[in-house]
Parts: structure tokens; C-alpha cells; sequence
């Protein structure tokens, strides 16, 4: 039988659209085992919503997954809630970062 963590996992949302807030929302029905820390996405109005919604701070919030990958590692993982195009660019450099990663969709479009 194994033992739940103490502490709840900590994740970045990258991709603020439906996806990305759809897997982000388990934190709010499940504090003890998820806790929302950051956000990258264009959108500065979604940008503001999810970090209000989550309670943290304005150095959290980054308008590129590039721009989250100029701050050293601080979540435990990235859910990455951006376009099926998107995911190569957006996914490969966090996991070398040290994230773990949640991803939907496949890792790329194209099977070569």
C-alpha cells in the first residue's frame, strides 16, 4: 500500500486555453495533491485569470514557454495545454529543465 506525498505535486500551466485549464482545475477540487504555481501563455488576460484563480504571484506568470525557460526549475511538472503543433518546442525543453510533463496529445504531428 503506498503512501500519498505530503506535500501536493506543483505545476506550471503552459497553454492557458481549454486543455491546459481542464487538467489545471483538478487542483481546485484536490488542493492536498495539486497545487497550480505558474503559467506561460500569450494571452495576458488568460495569463491573469489562471493566476488569480490560483492565488500566486505575477513573477509566475511568463507570455512564451521560451520565457518560462529563462527561470530555473520551479515546479515539480509543466501541464502543457498548448496547440498539437506546438508541442515539440514546448515540451522537449522543459523535460531537459527537469520537469515532468502531462501532455494530451501526441508528442508531434508526423511520424518521421
Amino acid at each position: 500500500m503506498s503512501k500519498l506525498s505530503p506535500k501536493p505535486v506543483t505545476a506550471i500551466v503552459v497553454g492557458a486555453g481549454h486543455r491546459g485549464l481542464v487538467y489545471a482545475s483538478y487542483a481546485l477540487e484536490h488542493p492536498d495533491r495539486l497545487k497550480i504555481v505558474g503559467v506561460a501563455d500569450p494571452n495576458p488576460i488568460r495569463r491573469q485569470q489562471v493566476r488569480q484563480l490560483y492565488g500566486f504571484p505575477e513573477a509566475n506568470c511568463f507570455e512564451s514557454a521560451t520565457e518560462l525557460a529563462e527561470r530555473p526549475q520551479f515546479a515539480d511538472a509543466v501541464i502543457n495545454g498548448t496547440m498539437d503543433h506546438q508541442h515539440i518546442e514546448t515540451s522537449i525543453p522543459r523535460l531537459r529543465q527537469g520537469y515532468h510533463l502531462l501532455l494530451e496529445k501526441p508528442i508531434c504531428q508526423t511520424a518521421g
